[in-house]
């Protein structure tokens, strides 16, 4: 007997089609007057029973000032976000069926684009029967901030065939610098401000405790974070869902 072929996942290009509703001209299209935008990634879940596969987009401002004939620029101040779209399918007798699409569900990122958030290897938490959350990593930080570096999970979570902007968890921090900059062993602060050499580490869990009808989230860390006069022992951190996300 032949073998039936395995289903194929909608092309990034017709998912792109269905949310702007303009064909894809290139790495970015220019999807409205103001905005280019690009495929993000692809993620396959299962929720009760059912499979969903997702398409994620990122939209960027264009900056018009700084853009001449065919070359359009976006904006790169450090504090200019990008709109996530996203496209969901539901896999219906052998077929995927468009169940939603949603522009600009959410903002994220810096300098106008994503590039703080690594969408590799996400990991999906299921948050509730009804509720299942997408993780990616996020980092910030360095030179600019005098050599402290962030590192969390970004959060969006798909309940109803919908998703939301879950918000942002910090899972690990870490101020090393160099060290003329931040001594080894910790130093006090030099005369440039720069504080206490610390690190610390951390793992996140889901905890049997409900607020507005999802589980708060508990990230377990070890190691050092700055203090007054000299680097403690970080705390654990809680998070809970308040207005719609984590905080």
């Amino acid at each position: 007997a032949q073998r039936s072929k395995a289903l194929q996942l909608p092309s990034s290009d017709s998912a792109f089609k269905e949310l702007f509703g303009v064909p894809v001209t290139g790495e970015k299209t220019q999807s409205t007057p103001n905005e280019l935008s690009r495929f993000w990634f692809g993620q396959e879940l299962n929720q009760r029973d059912e499979d969903y596969y997702t398409a994620f987009f990122v939209s960027q401002e264009i900056d018009w000032d700084i853009s001449y004939d065919d070359h359009i620029m976006t904006t790169m101040y450090h504090g200019t976000t990008a709109d996530i779209g996203v496209v969901t399918y539901k896999k219906v007798s052998g077929q995927w069926l468009l169940v939603s699409k949603q522009k600009g569900f959410a903002t994220t990122g810096q300098n106008g684009d994503v590039t703080n958030v690594d969408t590799t290897a996400p990991d999906l938490l299921a948050l509730t029967p009804t509720a299942t959350s997408i993780l990616l990593d996020t980092i910030e930080g360095g030179h600019h901030t005098d050599y402290r570096v962030d590192k969390g999970k970004l959060m969006f979570i798909f309940s109803e065939e919908k998703w939301t902007h879950g918000g942002n968890i910090l899972i690990d921090s870490s101020r090393e610098g160099v060290k003329e900059e931040c001594g080894y062993p910790p130093m006090e602060p030099n005369e440039r401000g720069l504080g206490w050499c610390y690190k610390n580490t951390g793992e996140i869990s889901v905890l049997d405790v409900f607020k507005n009808g999802f589980p708060a989230i508990f990230v377990t860390r070890t190691g050092t974070t700055a203090g007054q006069n000299s680097p403690v022992p970080a705390k654990n951190l809680i998070y809970t869902f308040i207005d719609g996300r984590y905080q």
